[in-house]
This record gives C-alpha cells, structure tokens and sequence, in this order.
C-alpha cells in the first residue's frame, strides 16, 4: 500500500509466515525443477519451499516476476494499478526482475527433448539414484 506520511514509499499491510513445530516433518530431498516459466505464484512457491533446508532447485532462473499490483486512489474517483510490491524470501532478497536462481543450472537443449533425453531426469538419476523414467 501507498505510505502517505512518506511520498514514494510504500509499506507491507501483511506479513506471510511460514512454518511450524511438526512433530513428525518430511525428512527426504525436495528438488524443485524451475524455468524461465515459473512465474508469480510460483514464485512464491519456491520461497516457502526454501523454508525445507533439503530443497534444491534445478533448471534456470525463475522470470523474476513475482509481486503484487498497487492500487492508488487518486482525486476525482479516479484510481490507477501497477506492478511493484516486492515480495521478499527469508533472508530479505527480493527476486523481482532477479527471479529465483538454480542450485544446479541445466539447460534443457531442443535436439535432446526431440530424441526423449532429458537432462533434469539424467542429472537425478546419476546424482541420487532415482531412477526416474
């Protein structure tokens, strides 16, 4: 929302937590396959997922477009709407036009999706056994 007191600036109206005391929580590897198509909410996603200190994230850069719209109120029942609250991770980085980056970068290349390799599942299987198909 607009700070009226401060022109220009503009404050959080809600915190989002997250987390908890579970007694008996997930204990195995969380990867998290990410692109330039992870977008917003999804974004979002993946900050909540940081939370699990288990989580690795592999692909590219999220598109770095994660926020909300600002409405603005102006004289005369007017108002206006942009794009620029930043929505901030655990350790206070915003990953607005930054998007959220890869633990192991892969580049999926289009000669391998057209003969059915894929790089991400390779990657697994031959880091952590997976045996993914």
């Amino acid at each position: 929302m607009p700070d009226l007191n401060h022109p220009g600036s503009f404050r959080d109206t809600n915190d989002f937590h997250v987390g908890n005391n579970n007694k008996n929580p997930f204990k195995g590897m969380l990867f998290v396959i990410i692109n330039e198509n992870t977008i917003s909410q999804a974004e979002t996603a993946c900050m909540i997922f940081s939370k699990y200190p288990r989580t690795i994230y592999i692909g590219r850069n999220t598109s770095g477009a994660n926020g909300d719209k600002v409405v603005l109120n102006l004289p005369g029942k007017l108002f206006t709407q942009f794009s620029g609250v930043a929505v901030f991770d655990s350790k206070h980085q915003t990953s607005q036009n930054i998007g959220i980056k890869p633990d192991v970068f892969i580049d999926r290349l289009p000669e391998n999706i057209i003969q059915g390799k894929d790089e991400i599942f390779e990657y697994l299987n031959n880091n952590y056994k997976m045996n993914l198909k």
